[in-house]
Order: C-alpha cells, then sequence, then structure tokens
C-alpha cells in the first residue's frame, strides 16, 4: 500500500502497488514510489515533468499519453515507447518527432512548432486543435502538409466570413489535399441563406459541387460537421 499527500490539504490518496487501474495521472503516485511497476496503465497523464526511460520502465503498456501544457519530458528515450498511439500535449515540439511518426492520433493545444519545419507525419489518422484558434489560410495550408492522411480533423478557425474561409473550407474538401478525410469539424459561420440546408450551402460555396457521392453536413452550435 502506497500513500500521496495531496499538496495543501489534509487528504491523502492511498492506493495498491502495482496500480490496478487503467487510467493514471503521475501526480498521484508517492515520492517513494520510483521501482513499482505498473501493467495495467494505458492512460498515463503527465502532470508532473519525467523522463521517458521512468515511464516506459514503470508503464510498459501505456498506448496514450496526455503532456499538460508547461510539463516535459526531461530526457528522450523515445524508441521505449513502443506502445504509443495516441497523444495530447502543447506542442508538437514537446516530444521527438520519431515519436510523432509512429502515433496516429494527435490532440494539440498550439499550432506552434508546426511552422518551424517542414517533416510530414504520413502515420497520423487524427488530429484536432484545441484552445487554439488557425486565424489564417496559410496556416490551414500547413497542416495539410504536415498531416496528408488524415481521416479526421477537427480545428477551430478564427477567419471572419469571406474569401479565406471559403477558400479553407474548399482545400480541406476537395479531396486532392486530404484524399482520405472522412470526417471534417470545424466552426460555423451563420449564414442564413443556407442555415436549414448545409450540405446545399457547402455545395455552393466549395468544390463538393462537382462530387459525385453523397456526403453528410450540418452545424451544431458553433461547429460545422461534414461527413464524407
Amino acid at each position: 500500500m502506497k500513500c500521496r499527500l495531496e499538496p495543501n490539504s489534509s487528504d491523502k490518496h492511498l492506493y495498491t502497488v502495482p496500480w490496478p487501474f487503467k487510467q493514471l495521472c503521475l501526480s498521484t503516485l508517492a515520492d517513494d514510489d520510483t521501482n513499482s511497476i505498473c501493467p495495467n496503465v494505458q492512460y498515463l497523464t503527465l502532470d508532473i515533468s519525467s523522463t521517458s526511460s521512468y515511464l516506459s520502465r514503470r508503464f510498459p503498456n501505456f498506448h496514450t499519453l496526455n503532456i499538460l501544457p508547461g510539463r516535459h519530458l526531461l530526457h528522450d528515450d523515445c524508441l521505449r515507447f513502443r506502445r504509443l498511439r495516441h497523444l495530447t500535449m502543447g506542442n508538437i515540439d514537446v516530444v521527438p518527432s520519431s515519436i510523432i511518426r509512429r502515433i496516429h492520433t494527435l490532440k494539440l493545444f498550439s499550432t506552434k512548432g508546426l511552422t518551424t519545419h517542414s517533416m510530414i507525419y504520413p502515420n497520423m489518422k487524427y488530429f484536432s486543435l484545441k484552445n487554439n484558434l488557425v486565424n489564417s489560410f496559410e496556416t490551414v495550408e500547413i497542416l495539410i502538409q504536415h498531416f496528408p492522411n488524415l481521416r479526421s480533423l477537427e480545428v477551430p478557425l478564427q477567419l471572419v466570413q469571406n474569401a479565406e474561409y471559403y477558400d479553407s473550407l474548399n482545400i480541406l474538401l476537395d479531396g486532392v489535399h486530404l484524399p482520405h478525410l472522412l470526417l471534417l469539424k470545424i466552426n460555423w459561420i451563420n449564414d442564413k441563406t443556407y442555415n436549414s440546408k448545409v450540405s446545399q450551402w457547402i455545395s455552393s460555396k466549395t468544390s463538393m459541387k462537382w462530387r459525385s457521392t453523397l456526403f453528410c453536413a450540418y452545424h451544431h452550435d458553433d461547429d460545422l460537421i461534414v461527413c464524407l
């Protein structure tokens, strides 16, 4: 049995060793618990800084890693993350590119780092951007260049109702730049003309008018969702 005292609180966090659950935040571990192996953990949250060798040794089977903003890996022992497939982090520079190449689901809190290199991640299938707005058509082009084989893309566009918004929508849905895309989720702009006929609105504004197969499109609250 291990015990972790909560900071600035009289609460105690008790748990058995090895950790019996599938989800774990590193901050819940006792300070003197540095050697126990937890093979059941599959979903790991890095809310304190740590070394990758420490993570891979103690949690050999985790496949989902959530790195909270402001946290990082002190040492990059990237070959040890053999099972990692789902990653959430502040920006793409937090983790070495050798790890990014192997995962297929990526959530970022910032596009920082994407504009500084031209690396391509062909294995990436699902990408979403959280808490950060894409405010230019050029950034949309950069995302497409980095992740050409996406099946699902979720990005908030901070673009006014003008040509840039429609250009972005068009390049994302033209079937050429993202030929494998099945789901697109961006922000919805209020267009009363096609408010109840979203598919017709998309067809009138983009090259989707030439699409030979049916597609589904609708808006929910502030989101536009297109299923191809």
